[in-house]
């Protein structure tokens, strides 16, 4: 990474607010943490044509998790997002479920390798059974003990425009 930090994500806010013509913003592995998040949602509330946002790895924990899904509420242009490597709580996962319920523009979400609990899962499998949009649900490398594909299961049944959860991987 590059180590943009918070102080770099304000910048790239300021841009963020009138750039009408990126299309994709990957800055995955600069520990830009909550701050820095926080700083480039504020640009990603006003931007129109960023479709896709890359954040894995950057040390965001449940505040800056807070903020992206306040943008998520809001950002009708985001498609695709990833927030894999990062350090939510179920706590949060129920908030992103209750985001993720009403939007209708992201087709892809990446929550790989997040240790995402039983309890995470299930409020997000909630989401996943009405929400029409999403083809993509990344989560590979969440390490989810047997009982829990229970909720991926009744959440894959009751949505057909899911490609795919990505929990995983066919043979070779």
């Amino acid at each position: 990474g590059d180590n943009i930090n918070a102080e770099g994500c304000r910048y790239l806010a300021e841009a963020l607010r009138v750039n009408d013509s990126l299309r994709l913003l990957m800055i995955g592995q600069n520990g830009i943490g909550d701050d820095g998040c926080r700083n480039l949602c504020e640009g990603l509330l006003v931007n129109t044509s960023l479709t896709y946002l890359g954040l894995g790895s950057n040390n965001i924990q449940n505040q800056g998790l807070m903020h992206v899904c306040q943008v998520l509420r809001s950002n009708s242009a985001l498609i695709d997002i990833d927030l894999s490597v990062n350090g939510f709580t179920n706590v949060c996962y129920e908030k992103l479920s209750e985001v993720l319920r009403d939007n209708c523009s992201l087709t892809v979400m990446r929550l790989q390798s997040n240790q995402i609990m039983q309890d995470g899962l299930a409020h997000l499998c909630e989401a996943l059974q009405v929400n029409s949009t999403l083809t993509l649900f990344d989560l590979h490398g969440n390490n989810f003990e047997p009982e829990a594909y229970a909720h991926l299961s009744k959440a894959l049944c009751a949505n057909s425009s899911m490609m795919g959860s990505g929990t995983m991987r066919p043979l070779p």
